[in-house]
């Protein structure tokens, strides 16, 4: 049977960081990551478990930031249809590196960055994390915490380019029942922000990469 999607998953993201040596220790000594290659100004990093040969590609780059989305097709011919979609749209830039076509957003523009996720193992690894992060001198915005709707336990900290970082149990609350009914959420339950009282902060809103001028 062939694939329900065109798209297998996100691959690789590019990240940018104005200060490419503190970025790079930091996703190596603090998050774990391992350096498989560089090339020019940019470092392919490796997280625990992940099959693909890059989960970042790191950019030394004048700010903060993302660069390349790269997504994974589910067989060539999904690949080519992807291709002829994009450029059907007059937005298609081309082949880039030799195997990579990609596509600015209809604003024209690459976007802006709001965190990137890595996912733990348990909730004694995020408040782990959060040791490490004081005795690292990394910037922690809000956390350790908890998600209102799926209980994710979270962190979130600043890498020292200034890209969000999250970290995240994502398997708290994992589903498999067949006849599990949707639990609905009003907008009254969700208007009393994030359990145990914590308010998300407001930065969570305001904050993205690139810097943009107010």
């Amino acid at each position: 049977m062939p694939p329900l999607h065109d798209i297998a998953h996100v691959g690789h993201v590019e990240i940018r960081t104005p200060v490419p040596a503190e970025s790079l220790a930091f996703f190596i000594r603090d998050l774990g990551l391992t350096e498989n290659a560089s090339v020019g100004d940019s470092v392919f990093l490796r997280a625990w478990d992940d099959y693909e040969n890059a989960t970042i590609k790191l950019t030394a780059h004048a700010t903060s930031g993302i660069g390349r989305t790269n997504f994974r097709a589910a067989s060539p011919e999904a690949l080519e249809r992807q291709v002829a979609q994009i450029e059907a749209t007059g937005r298609g830039i081309g082949w880039q590196d030799g195997d990579v076509v990609y596509t600015r957003d209809r604003t024209g523009t690459a976007g802006r960055l709001h965190h990137i996720a890595f996912a733990t193992d348990t909730r004694e690894d995020i408040l782990r994390a959060a040791d490490i992060a004081l005795e690292q001198g990394v910037f922690i915005e809000t956390g350790p915490h908890k998600h209102a709707i799926q209980q994710t336990f979270f962190l979130y900290v600043d890498e020292p380019g200034g890209n969000r970082v999250e970290l995240c149990n994502a398997g708290a609350r994992l589903v498999l029942a067949p006849d599990w009914q949707p639990v609905d959420w009003t907008e009254a339950e969700r208007a009393k922000g994030q359990p145990w009282g914590l308010k998300t902060i407001a930065s969570f809103h305001t904050h993205g990469t690139p810097p943009v001028e107010t």
